[in-house]
């Protein structure tokens, strides 16, 4: 997995710095498809994300992360942790965030 040195606290109001980070890796081609940005946002977030919010950060509908969602399950790489209330909808909403390896633990 590619490591990444950017560092969000929040998921209500991802900092100004890392948004603009994001979009400068976004317009430079570094990420070839959604799960690479799935897989970043997620590595920068301190608290799971909905779908939804996964897909308003990357600028896209939420049908576009679904997919590559579902793959990242299938393949260990995020977990789903539970449902919080999704902002948009006031529905309750499935959230994610990736699964940490026992190295990562401390």
């Amino acid at each position: 997995m590619l490591s990444y040195s950017l560092l969000v606290t929040s998921t209500r109001d991802i900092s100004q710095n890392s948004k603009e980070a994001y979009y400068q890796l976004k317009r430079n081609g570094y990420f070839k498809n959604r799960t690479e940005q799935i897989l970043y946002i997620l590595s920068e977030t301190s608290e799971p994300l909905t779908r939804r919010e996964l897909a308003a950060i990357i600028g896209c509908e939420p049908s576009s992360v679904s997919h590559p969602v579902k793959r990242l399950l299938c393949e260990d790489k995020i977990i789903q942790v539970g449902k919080k209330k999704n902002s948009y909808s006031r529905l309750l909403a499935d959230s994610f965030t990736l699964k940490r390896m026992k190295s990562d633990e401390k």
